[in-house]
């Protein structure tokens, strides 16, 4: 699977507003300028998280956007499924005709499988909570 840009820059979204203290609202202009992401592109990626849930929004001057899933429960493959729809490590293999499949494509279309089922898994258990920076505590803790 190749991330697009939009799953970048909504990645880095979702960790700017999950860096955010509980309630805090925060303006697109201000996102994107923190994140480095294009105003107008970044409209597009917000509503989109939006639509997906990840996002909630407050409308008028003291408005904003905020996470609306906890970081902890909240997995790469749900933002960048919001993003970028199915997560699709490898095309689709269509199934030959018994008649045409021989024994190479049949095991290359079941490794395949198990690596999107793998690579799927991988991504739903990988947390938005871990991506952020870990605060307070003792320096070089995560270091071995």
């Amino acid at each position: 699977m190749r991330i697009t840009r939009r799953g970048e820059y909504g990645l880095a979204a979702v960790l700017y507003l999950a860096s955010q203290p509980n309630g805090k609202l925060s303006l697109r202009d201000e996102i994107a300028r923190r994140c480095g992401i294009p105003r107008i592109f970044l409209a597009q990626i917000l509503a989109r998280l939006r639509k997906g849930g990840i996002l909630g929004s407050v409308r008028g001057k003291k408005g904003g956007y905020y996470l609306n899933a906890e970081p902890g429960r909240l997995s790469l493959a749900d933002v960048l499924e919001a993003l970028e729809g199915p997560i699709e490590l490898i095309r689709t293999i269509e199934h030959a005709d018994e008649k045409d499949a021989d024994f190479l494509n049949t095991r290359v279309r079941e490794f395949f499988g198990r690596l999107q089922t793998r690579g799927h898994h991988l991504l739903k258990s990988m947390m938005i909570a871990e991506m952020l920076p870990r605060s307070g505590g003792s320096a070089g803790g995560d270091e071995q």
